[in-house]
């Protein structure tokens, strides 16, 4: 503690800047371009019924039909949000079970590729937080990524939680968003080597729970590498 007032205090004495926290993404929904000029429309997979989708953002689809792009019946600030609609399952014809993989994206990908994602640095921490309305009762947070080979990693998300003994991190980042109001969700993760880009995914977790019709609603998302 002491070590740190002395450098603040030496920072101040010299005019040296103290380095704070650097936000590497900060995204809305206000900007709004064409579908077919989208970079990360390749493979996309959830199909987008306006045209129009909103800058910094991406959807992911691995099973089952969705909706997603940009709305201004919703919004956390300005006058637009991205929302994610659930349209229904795939069904295996050999055991009938139902499918489902959905997921909004921070960062401009499908969630398979990611020259088009946010830029990110090896061995660095991060921490990205993004405000969220919805009646889809259970959603998970997970970040990917992209080595300079374009192969795909997942990465450990870990939230700051308030117990007895204090704050604590705790690996898992599961949320239930509210139908009613606008919530803020914050995680953190730390990078592995040789990484290049990455985004964080809003998923869908349980597609047994989701019903046709079902949607969530992102805005003001942010994304920062962490000062050590």
């Amino acid at each position: 503690m002491k070590y740190h007032i002395f450098i603040i205090l030496l920072s101040a004495i010299l005019c040296i800047p103290v380095i704070g926290d650097e936000v590497v993404h900060s995204t809305d929904a206000e900007t709004i371009v064409e579908l077919k000029d989208y970079p990360a429309n390749k493979k996309m997979g959830v199909k987008c019924p306006g045209g129009k989708v909103a800058r910094g953002w991406g959807a992911y689809r691995g099973a089952g039909k969705g909706e997603w792009g940009v709305t201004n019946q919703e919004a956390h600030s300005g006058k637009n949000s991205v929302y994610l609609t659930f349209k229904d399952w795939l069904v295996r014809k050999k055991n009938n079970r139902k499918l489902a993989a959905f997921a909004l994206l921070i960062g401009e990908s499908n969630g398979y590729t990611g020259e088009h994602a946010i830029p990110a640095k090896p061995d660095a921490t991060y921490k990205f937080s993004f405000w969220l309305k919805g009646n889809i009762s259970l959603l998970s947070i997970m970040v990917v990524g992209w080595n300079r080979k374009g192969k795909r990693v997942s990465i450990p998300v870990y939230q700051m939680r308030r117990n007895g003994m204090g704050i604590r991190k705790r690996r898992g980042v599961i949320i239930n968003p509210n139908p009613e109001k606008w919530e803020n969700f914050s995680g953190e993760f730390t990078t592995p080597k040789d990484i290049t880009t990455m985004a964080i995914r809003i998923n869908f977790k349980n597609p047994v729970l989701l019903q046709p019709g079902q949607t969530i609603y992102a805005d003001d998302a942010v994304v920062k590498q962490l000062s050590k």
